[in-house]
């Protein structure tokens, strides 16, 4: 007597498995040529191989399910880049073809490939449906077991472990992504607003130089970067980490133009560098700092008297002062 469930042998007349308490199948043993053992009546290969009862009565196989679904996801993934790169290569005619391109100018192409992709994770979720409730009956048919039903049962009740540690790995796996990505991502983060506060820090002390030599005369807007220059040698520290395509990521306070520093009321809470966008010797006041920091909350500013600070764009009002008279 075999158990229809693991395999297991067990005493004739048994109406439970002893091992796991399934239920027990009693095919006619035959004498396998050769073999010091006896064996159920093996299967015969191809597809129109005879599906013995015991393995019909079985309505699913998660190994199959799991095995399929991950084997079609690979492809879909490979179908997806696939799309992405005709996407990329055909990107102004393709829109034309498929009768996707709005009044406007712009494509619709996008929703497109969603829909591809749609389409393409349904149809690979059906398939893989098809394949748990019939693969017992398809893993049957697919190779001779010589130990008949009872090592089929053994080989696929492996299959059927590998597929639930799948199932229980993989989400174990995804919470880890989840968990451990956004603090990559946030470290990254802090080390690009320390790298910018860092060359903040720089610009102001490069001004203090430049006020000590100039009669205690601050540069004048439209030129600033320029005047610093000497102070600095280094155009990487005009460069914010989060604009590194600009050629500076910083604007000077146009308050300060050719203001001597004795008429200065309090350095301390005066801006003099800050974040922005614009490009080199940019001039401005307080509608030009740019929150591109800490998730694009806070921006950087140097004050005159040398010390650098992260601020939101709400929480400068009534703290930072960009006129120096005051």
């Amino acid at each position: 007597m075999f158990c229809m469930r693991c395999g297991a042998t067990n005493e004739e007349g048994a109406g439970t498995c002893a091992s796991c308490g399934g239920a027990m199948a009693s095919p006619t043993l035959i004498q396998a040529p050769g073999a010091g053992w006896p064996v159920e009546p093996v299967n015969d290969s191809g597809r129109h191989a005879g599906v013995p009862p015991e393995i019909a009565a079985f309505r699913w196989h998660w190994g199959a399910f799991l095995w399929s679904w991950l084997w079609m996801f690979n492809h879909g993934l490979v179908a997806l880049g696939f799309t992405v790169l005709l996407i990329g290569i055909f990107g102004n005619v393709l829109p034309e073809i498929v009768g996707t391109a709005n009044t406007d100018g712009t494509s619709s192409i996008g929703l497109v490939a969603a829909l591809f992709c749609l389409g393409l994770g349904i149809c690979s979720l059906a398939i893989s449906i098809y394949i748990g409730v019939n693969g017992h009956k398809l893993a049957w048919r697919n190779r001779r077991f010589e130990g008949g039903i009872s090592q089929y049962l053994q080989v696929q009740r492996a299959w059927h472990n590998w597929g639930v540690g799948l199932l229980l790995i993989i989400p174990v796996i995804a919470i880890l992504a989840a968990i451990v990505l956004p603090v990559f991502a946030s470290a990254r983060e802090n080390a690009r607003t320390a790298s910018c506060q860092n060359n903040l820090k720089q610009l102001s002390i490069a001004l203090i130089a430049y006020v000590q030599d100039y009669d205690e005369v601050l540069p004048q807007k439209g030129v600033w970067c320029d005047r610093l220059y000497p102070y600095i040698q280094s155009r990487r520290v005009y460069v914010c980490p989060d604009l590194p395509d600009k050629s500076s990521g910083y604007a000077f306070n146009a308050a300060l133009s050719q203001v001597r520093l004795a008429r200065v009321a309090d350095p301390r809470d005066l801006a003099c560098e800050f974040d922005a966008t614009g490009g080199w010797n940019l001039s401005g006041g307080s509608e030009l700092p740019d929150a591109r920091h800490a998730g694009r909350y806070k921006a950087n500013i140097a004050f005159l008297d040398g010390h650098v600070k992260s601020f939101s764009l709400e929480g400068m009002d009534g703290v930072v002062k960009w006129d120096p008279l005051r």
